[in-house]
């Protein structure tokens, strides 16, 4: 991209590296979605056996049918499960350690005006906390497109066997979803705060590790013990 020219993005080198991983992960979680539909309709099925007063020799076939098929779903929900939580992780590791490496290789070509203006505590918190998300996002990032896929099913099934009165469900729905993404917009404000505090505390802390013996010598500990307890308190 950037011999035409254009801005290197990060999100598509990833992309570029871990595509097939992230197809097979994707077809595990549709296939763990559709088997939860079915089993939801075949529960539905199995269910009206039970209210039939004499069930014929063909209903029974059924009914052993619609369990077997239960079971076998069961298993395959927790196998496409397994699968595709052991790919989210393995992905998350090997994005964290790319991106670790790619910090180091990044620190180890600043300039010194450049390292002037980056504290150790930012990257500490860079190379600790920011990159151990990507491991836990990777588990569920193919949420964001089957959710939906799952709520307009669902609303779907919902409408066909209850009418319009499945319309006050799905609207409880939107609402929720609204609310949480208000909150996690809020939570994005929240988070910002808390990443600037957590790195003035650890530019701090690396401060006072450095120069334990002055500090020792001077008898400073209650002074920076005392403010570090306090952006402890601000953190949280």
């Amino acid at each position: 991209r950037k011999k035409r020219g254009r801005k290197a993005r990060l999100w598509f080198v990833i992309f570029k590296c871990t595509w097939w991983y992230l197809l097979i992960q994707g077809v595990l979680s549709l296939l763990e979605v559709c088997c939860q539909v079915g089993q939801a309709v075949i529960v539905g099925y199995l269910s009206n056996y039970f209210v039939i007063s004499e069930p014929s020799n063909r209903d029974t076939t059924n009914a052993y049918v619609y369990a077997s098929a239960l079971v076998i779903m069961a298993m395959a929900i927790a196998m496409c499960h397994g699968h595709g939580h052991v790919i989210g992780h393995k992905l998350g590791m090997i994005t964290k350690q790319t991106l670790s490496a790619a910090i180091h290789q990044k620190i180890l070509n600043l300039n010194h005006v450049a390292i002037g203006h980056t504290t150790v505590g930012h990257i500490i918190n860079l190379a600790s906390n920011d990159v151990h998300r990507f491991e836990q996002a990777f588990v569920l990032i193919h949420q964001l497109w089957i959710s939906p896929l799952v709520f307009v099913v669902f609303a779907y099934l919902l409408y066909s066997e209850l009418g319009l009165c499945s319309l006050v469900p799905t609207q409880l729905v939107i609402i929720i979803l609204s609310l949480q993404l208000i909150l996690s917009r809020l939570f994005h404000f929240v988070r910002h705060d808390s990443v600037r505090i957590t790195d003035k505390r650890v530019k701090i802390i690396n401060e006072v590790i450095s120069g334990i013996r002055v500090i020792k010598m001077y008898a400073w500990e209650h002074a920076f013990k005392k403010k570090i307890t306090q952006l402890r308190s601000s953190e949280s």
